[in-house]
Formats: C-alpha cells, sequence, structure tokens
C-alpha cells in the first residue's frame, strides 16, 4: 500500500515505480486516491499496531471518473474507467493485485487478510512541503485554478498568505497526523501516527534524502523493482524543487509567518523530526507483513 504524500516526491515512486513494476510484470494495481468515506468501510480510525480487522467489501463507486494518471492497471494495462467494484479487480484467475496507492491508503492492507502486505511512504518536512503546496495551488493557479473561490478568479489572483492558506482549509494543518493515523479525531496524537512509521511492515523515504531512501528500497523490494529504480536513479530527476517568487519568498524571510507555521504544523513537526531520528533503524529492522500471517 503506497500512501501517497502530496508535494512529497509520491508522483514521482508512483510514476517512475510502481507503474512501470506493475505494466512490466503484468501486475494488478488500483488507485484510491482522496477517498475519505472510511467510516463506510466499518474499519477502526486509528492503526497503532495495524490491527487486521474483518475483510469487507471495498468500494461500491470509484473515487475518481478521470485521472491524468492510470486509476486502475489490469494485468500491467492502463484503465482509466475500471470495470466495476474493487473485488472484481483480483477475481479468481486474474492477474495478482500487487499495489494498491493514494492518500487514504493507510488500512488498506486489512482487506487483504492472510496475504503479505506493508506500506511505503515518502514524507517531506511539512513546511517546506506546505510552501510548496501553496506555491502550486495559491501562487501558480495550478490545474485550472481549481482550488481557487470565484472571487479570486475574478480577480486573477489568490490573495492569501501562507498562515492564511492554512485557515482557508487548502493546506491541512495536521497532513501527516490525518494519513499516518487515519484520524484527528478526539484520540488522535502523533504518537500514533509515529508508531504508525517505525511499524516493522512499514518503510519510509525522506525527500531530503531521496537517493539514499530509493536505494534502500531497492533492496527491500527486490528484484522486480530493480528495473525502474534504476532508471529512475539514473534519470537524476528533481523531485519537488520549485523556484519560488518573491511573493513567496518574502514570506519565508518573515519570523513572524515563520512562527506563525510553526505553531500550526507542530504535530506534523514532531512526527517528521521522529521519523528524521528513526530513518537508518527502520531499514536495520526485518520487513514484516502488516498481516498475520
Amino acid at each position: 500500500g503506497f500512501i501517497h504524500i502530496n508535494k512529497a516526491g509520491g508522483s514521482t515512486v508512483k510514476k517512475d515505480v510502481i507503474f512501470p513494476t506493475l505494466r512490466r510484470n503484468g501486475w494488478d494495481g488500483a488507485g484510491f486516491g482522496m477517498f475519505k468515506a472510511w467510516p463506510s468501510l466499518g474499519l477502526p480510525w486509528q492503526h497503532p499496531r495495524f490491527s487486521s480487522s474483518p475483510a469487507k467489501p471495498l468500494l461500491q463507486r470509484w473515487p475518481h471518473d478521470k485521472l491524468e494518471e492510470p486509476l486502475y492497471i489490469k494485468c500491467g494495462q492502463d484503465l482509466r474507467r475500471p470495470p466495476g467494484p474493487f473485488e472484481a479487480i483480483n477475481v479468481d484467475g486474474g492477474c495478482p493485485l500487487r499495489a494498491v496507492w493514494g492518500s487514504m491508503s493507510l488500512g488498506l492492507c486489512d482487506h487483504f487478510p492472510g496475504r503479505p502486505c506493508i506500506y511505503l511512504v515518502v514524507l517531506r518536512d511539512p513546511i517546506k512541503r506546505l510552501i510548496s503546496n501553496y506555491n502550486y495551488v495559491c501562487v501558480q493557479g495550478a490545474e485550472n485554478r481549481k482550488k481557487w473561490r470565484r472571487e479570486w478568479k475574478a480577480q486573477d489572483e489568490c490573495p492569501l498568505t501562507l498562515p492564511e492558506f492554512i485557515q482557508a482549509g487548502l493546506g491541512e494543518p495536521n497532513f501527516l497526523l490525518w494519513r499516518l493515523s487515519r484520524s484527528c479525531d478526539a484520540g488522535c496524537s502523533a504518537q500514533v501516527a509515529i508508531d504508525n512509521l517505525k511499524h516493522p511492515c512499514t518503510r519510509y523515504l525522506l525527500l531530503e534524502n531521496f537517493d539514499n531512501g530509493l536505494q534502500r528500497l531497492r533492496d527491500t523490494l527486490g528484484k522486480p523493482y530493480h528495473s525502474a529504480i534504476d532508471a529512475l536513479a539514473r534519470s537524476r530527476e528533481v523531485v519537488n524543487r520549485a523556484t519560488y517568487s518573491e511573493r513567496v519568498l518574502a514570506q519565508l524571510r518573515s519570523e513572524t509567518i515563520m512562527a506563525d507555521l510553526r505553531a500550526q504544523l507542530k504535530q506534523d513537526l514532531e512526527i517528521y523530526r521522529a521519523a528524521q531520528d528513526f530513518y537508518e533503524a527502520q531499514w536495520m529492522q526485518p520487513l514484516q507483513s502488516c498481516n498475520p500471517m
């Protein structure tokens, strides 16, 4: 299960590692995007130990009609409109399902009891990730300004500062917390997310040390993934390194704004610092399946 943290190199891993490997080996894969209806699946919100839950039907409807990338790969072939519910992709006699991906992928292993399943994720410094997202959504107005309000489009400008970007709901203050613990209700804490990252069935890369993480991932995933990872390493692709306008740079020079960001991203920063501290140790512990075998 690949947990996609946007603006952290996740699209590169999907596009250049996961998808080519599925295509080359004739495997199945499915994307779930920002599917948020976890309560309808009957799953517990928090997984400090990735406890298994009863298998239930996953999706009756797919979360997207159109994507720029494959939503579904069947026997190595890209399909943009899948033929039916999730269960149909791994029917008897079909091709093996080897990857699922999306922002809310934590917990998908529960739907495959008795099968080996692990989680992968790429992490980025939360402040840098937020700035990159702000630059993409607000300053550049990317994807046809789809997140801009009507009045901003009329004025041809997204007027928000970085703190206002968070307060407007465009930059989640608990971005990592939500995706690595599946909840931010009263029982949610940074420690739950940290425990999940440290679990032996999780491996994570840090964008700040991406090349090192790729080689570690190569050793972890084994021969089927070698070709795609080697090709990405040779390409020297620049991952999420934008050039910022003076509008963004001026905010980065403001200690008031930066202090505000640190306060709003306090829990995500705690998670990220713990991930930095545990980075080497995770590769030393034996990889386990999240599901009891």
